[in-house]
C-alpha cells in the first residue's frame, strides 16, 4: 500500500523550500541598487479521481470529486514596481522614474536584442569618455546632431570628449528692445553698447546712438563701433568713412614723410585710387596697421582692408566697424511703423558689414530693432541679444530630465552631445535575468521597444539620483514566518504518514 500523504507532504516542503529561498533572496537583496523583489506562486497538483461526474439511483446528480496530490510552484514572478529614489550628488547616477529600463550592449557588434536592460542606473565614465556600467558594458543611446535632435537609429555607445572644446563663434545677429522715451528732447541722444566677438573669439565693442527729431516719433540712429586701443604713433591720419586715397602700384598707401595719406596724384608713383570704407581704427579714429617692418604702410587688396594679425602694432585689436546711419518711425500705439536706411530706403533691420583682420570673411552683423518702443517715461532701450561667444573650455556636464548628456563650456554655451536609450517591453515579468541587475528579452516579454525618455515614453531620468531595492522588509520577515510555519506543517504530514504506516503494519501482529 502506498499512501499519497508522503508525496504531497515532500512536494509541501519542496514548495515551501522554494518560497524561502525567494524571499531570503529578497532579504538579501534589500540594498541592492532598483532590486525587484519575487514572489513564489503555487498551484495545486492535480490528483486521482474519486468520484465522476454521475447521477445517484435516485437520478440526483453526484459531485465530481478528486483527491489532489499536493502542491507545486507554478511561477515565481517579479514586482516591477518603482522603488525611491535616493539622491547621490553623483551626475553619472541616473535614475529612471516611471516605466523602462536603460539599455546597455554586451560588446562590440551586439545587436538590439542582445542588449541588456537595467533600473540600475549607478554608471560611471571610463577614461575615453564613456558612460558604463559598473561592470564595465557600454550603456547605449543615440548620437545628436547639430540642431540638437537624436538621430534615431543605430544604438551607439553614449560618450563625450573629456577635452570638448566650444569654438568661438562670429557676431552675425543681435537684437536691440526696450524703450526710448517719447518724454525726450529734440536733439536728445540715447547711447547703448554691447560686446561682439570675431571669428577667433575676441571680444570688440559696438555702439549705437539714437538721436531725437523735430518729428513725433522720429529717431536717427547711427551704428558705429567705440574704437580700440592703440599707440597714436603708428596711426595714419585717415578719417574713417569712405575715404579715396591713392596707391603705389603694391596697393600700399602714399604718405608722406610725416605719415598723411596723399590724396594728390604724384607724377613718380604708379598712382591708383582705392575706396576705403574699412579699417583698423585708434581711439582718435586713425587707421592702424604696419607691415612688419616698421613702415605705416597697408595693403588694402581688393578694396577691403586686410591685415595679418601679426602686423599689428602692440595694443591694437583687429577689428573693423563700418558705421552706419538711418532712421527708426514709431507709430502712434508706440511700437516701431518703419526702419529707413540713410538713403531713405525701408529696411526689415540694418546690417553692418563688420571682419576682424584675420580672415576677409566679408560678414555683416544685422541689428532687429523690431521689439523697440516709444512711450512716454523712462528710456530703458538696452542690446537684448546677440549670437556670438568667445572659444570655451568644457567646464561641467549633466543629463537632462528626457536623457539628453549636456556639457557645459566656461563661454556659457551649452551643447548636447548624446541621447540615452530607454527600453521598455509589453511584459515585463516575460524577460529572461542574466544577472548583476540585468534582463534580455524573451519571445514572452515582446519585442524591445526603444524611445526618449518624456518624449517617447512617459518616464523621467533623474539625474544625480538611483532607485532604491522595493524590498520591503517588514513584509518580507512576515512571509519568512509564514513559510516557515508552512514548511514545519508539511513535515508533519510525513511524519504522520509514517506513523501511520507504521501502525499499519504493526497490523500483522
Amino acid at each position: 500500500m502506498s499512501l499519497e500523504s508522503l508525496s504531497i507532504g515532500v512536494s509541501g516542503l519542496r514548495s515551501h523550500q522554494t518560497r524561502l529561498d525567494t524571499i531570503s533572496n529578497n532579504i538579501a537583496n534589500s540594498s541592492t541598487v532598483a532590486f525587484k523583489k519575487g514572489r513564489a506562486a503555487f498551484s495545486e497538483v492535480l490528483g486521482q479521481e474519486v468520484l465522476g461526474a454521475e447521477r445517484s439511483a435516485a437520478g440526483n446528480s453526484v459531485n465530481p470529486s478528486k483527491a489532489g496530490q499536493g502542491v507545486s510552484v507554478a511561477s515565481i514572478d517579479r514586482n516591477f514596481t518603482q522603488g525611491s529614489l535616493d539622491q547621490t550628488g553623483i551626475k553619472t547616477d541616473l535614475a529612471l522614474s516611471g516605466d523602462g529600463f536603460f539599455v546597455a550592449s554586451p560588446g562590440e557588434g551586439a545587436g538590439v536584442e542582445q542588449s541588456r536592460l537595467t533600473r540600475a542606473g549607478n554608471f560611471n565614465l571610463n577614461k575615453d569618455g564613456e558612460l558604463v556600467t559598473s561592470g564595465g558594458l557600454n550603456v547605449q543611446g543615440w548620437d545628436v546632431g547639430e540642431d540638437g535632435n537624436a538621430q534615431t537609429g543605430e544604438l551607439k555607445n553614449v560618450q563625450f570628449d573629456p577635452n570638448a572644446q566650444s569654438p568661438a563663434k562670429f557676431t552675425s545677429a543681435a537684437e536691440i528692445g526696450g524703450n526710448l522715451s517719447a518724454d525726450a528732447k529734440v536733439d536728445d541722444t540715447i547711447s547703448i553698447s554691447s560686446t561682439v566677438y570675431d571669428e577667433q573669439g575676441t571680444a570688440h565693442d559696438i555702439v549705437v546712438d539714437f538721436t531725437k527729431q523735430q518729428e513725433q516719433g522720429k529717431w536717427n540712429f547711427e551704428i558705429k563701433n567705440v574704437g580700440v586701443e592703440g599707440p597714436g604713433d603708428d596711426a595714419l591720419d585717415l578719417p574713417p568713412g569712405d575715404v579715396e586715397a591713392y596707391t603705389d602700384g603694391s596697393g600700399d598707401f602714399i604718405t608722406d614723410e610725416n605719415n598723411n595719406v596723399l590724396t594728390e596724384e604724384s607724377s613718380d608713383l604708379d598712382a591708383k585710387t582705392r575706396t576705403v570704407s574699412e579699417g583698423f581704427l585708434n581711439e582718435d579714429g586713425k587707421i592702424v596697421a604696419e607691415d612688419g617692418n616698421g613702415n605705416n604702410n597697408i595693403d588694402i587688396g581688393d578694396g577691403e582692408l586686410v591685415t595679418d594679425a601679426g602686423n599689428l602694432p602692440d595694443g591694437v585689436s583687429a577689428t573693423t566697424v563700418k558705421s552706419k546711419n538711418g532712421t527708426i518711425q514709431f507709430g502712434e500705439d508706440g511700437s516701431v511703423e518703419e526702419i529707413l536706411d540713410n538713403s531713405g530706403t525701408e529696411i526689415d533691420e540694418p546690417s553692418i558689414d563688420w571682419k576682424s583682420g584675420f580672415v576677409d570673411n566679408n560678414g555683416k552683423l544685422s541689428l532687429n530693432m523690431n521689439s523697440l518702443t516709444q512711450f512716454s517715461g523712462s528710456t530703458t532701450s538696452k542690446f537684448q541679444s546677440q549670437n556670438g561667444h568667445k572659444a570655451g573650455e568644457l567646464a561641467d556636464f549633466g543629463f537632462t530630465s528626457e536623457g539628453q548628456l549636456q556639457l557645459n563650456f566656461t563661454n556659457g554655451e551649452q551643447r548636447t552631445a548624446a541621447q540615452l536609450a530607454i527600453g521598455d517591453v509589453n511584459n515585463p515579468n516575460g524577460l529572461e535575468q542574466q544577472g548583476d541587475n540585468f534582463f534580455t528579452t524573451t519571445a514572452a516579454s515582446g519585442d524591445l521597444q526603444l524611445g526618449r525618455a518624456g518624449r517617447d515614453l512617459q518616464t523621467s531620468v533623474e539625474s544625480g539620483s538611483l532607485e532604491s531595492s522595493n524590498v520591503d522588509l517588514a513584509d518580507e520577515f512576515a512571509g519568512l514566518i509564514e513559510a516557515q510555519r508552512s514548511y514545519q506543517a508539511s513535515s508533519q504530514i510525513i511524519t504522520t504518514a509514517d506513523e501511520v504506516l507504521n501502525q499499519t503494519v504493526q497490523l500483522k501482529r
